[in-house]
């Protein structure tokens, strides 16, 4: 299993109340959540909006991607994965 990130794509979900972004593993396009509160954890004075969300993870995204990686590699059958999501637990 090799996962990396590619692009710098994300995107905040307000419905959700988080951010979406995605690694491959070969061809395999496998897309990540990481809860706003993980975010809050992260860096506490930028959770007061979505720029501050996405402040953070951009500031953040080579650790963040580490935690992706590291819960990926956990998942039973991770290639068929439709989504993976973070939270406060996973940092």
């Amino acid at each position: 299993m090799l996962l990396v990130f590619p692009h710098l794509a994300r995107s905040y979900d307000a419905t959700r109340k988080g951010i979406h972004f995605y690694g491959c593993d070969q061809t395999i396009e496998i897309w990540f959540f990481i809860e706003q509160d993980a975010l809050s954890m992260i860096d506490a004075d930028e959770h007061t909006s979505k720029a501050g969300y996405l402040r953070t993870f951009d500031a953040n995204r080579e650790r963040i991607c580490d935690v992706a990686t590291d819960v990926y590699s956990r998942q039973p059958n991770p290639s068929l994965a439709d989504s993976i999501t973070l939270t406060k637990i996973d940092f």
